[in-house]
């Protein structure tokens, strides 16, 4: 999958995936609008891991988009059965 280079001004879309495979936690992608030859081709281009974790499914933002929390679907954290919850500080660049 090739990796873009995002417009200063772009959208950027989170996306959480399970971890049993390649996958490393969490992804980020550049939600292209703009020079479309059809409205409805809304593009997500990939720009690459934006956290490493395990299993992130829910994600959310702070108000002003400086960190970004996650629930991590597992049955153990730090060898003890349990859940988590994960923050990350999101840089200028969205990663």
């Amino acid at each position: 999958m090739p990796f873009y280079q995002a417009p200063a001004n772009a959208t950027l879309v989170y996306a959480g995936t399970y971890t049993r495979g390649k996958s490393k936690g969490i992804y980020y992608y550049w939600l292209q609008t703009d020079h479309l030859e059809v409205s409805q081709n809304i593009t997500l281009n990939p720009l690459g891991l934006a956290g490493e974790t395990q299993d992130p499914s829910f994600l959310e933002l702070d108000p002003k988009r400086r960190l970004l929390f996650c629930v991590n679907e597992t049955n153990q954290f730090e060898g003890k059965p349990t859940g988590a919850v994960s923050a990350f500080s999101i840089g200028s660049d969205g990663n």
